[in-house]
């Protein structure tokens, strides 16, 4: 019984966090991106995008350790976790509407395993705009 007691809290609050989790949605449009979680929204327009970063973490397989993030020059954007990613067919959306989208660093971020930053894709009309945010941080 004692036991019991013990895993209680645990189970409780692995249950929070999946109820959390499934509260949580992605929607990919012929408008855009938009995530809610709870009270938080965001969104950006596929017409403002202006680059496309996967950053990794060293969390593990245990937890999630991918997040994709698109994001505009005004410093807007929309960050969407994988497991997200996956259910709304995030990814193929991108391979879609996206040309030059770099596919090798899409499989170099999705076997990393410590926190790094890929860009996979940018505005090409005027790469100078968003020039300021593609430094990576380094890839494993």
């Amino acid at each position: 019984m004692f036991v019991l007691y013990g895993f209680l809290p645990r189970l409780e609050a692995a249950s929070v966090r999946r109820w959390q989790k499934q509260d949580e949605t992605v929607t990919v449009d012929d408008w855009g991106v938009t995530r809610v979680a709870g009270d938080l929204r965001e969104a950006i327009a596929w017409a403002d995008l202006g680059w496309v970063r996967i950053y990794t973490t060293a969390a593990g397989p245990g937890a999630e350790d991918a997040f994709f993030a698109l994001g505009a020059g005004d410093g807007k954007g929309c960050l969407v976790p994988n497991r997200l990613a996956v259910s709304s067919n995030l990814l193929a959306a991108l391979q879609q509407r996206l040309p030059d989208l770099d596919n090798a660093a899409i499989a170099m971020a999705m076997g990393s395993t410590s926190e790094a930053m890929f860009t996979i894709w940018m505005r090409p009309d005027d790469p100078g705009k968003f020039a300021e945010s593609v430094v990576d941080k380094g890839a494993s």
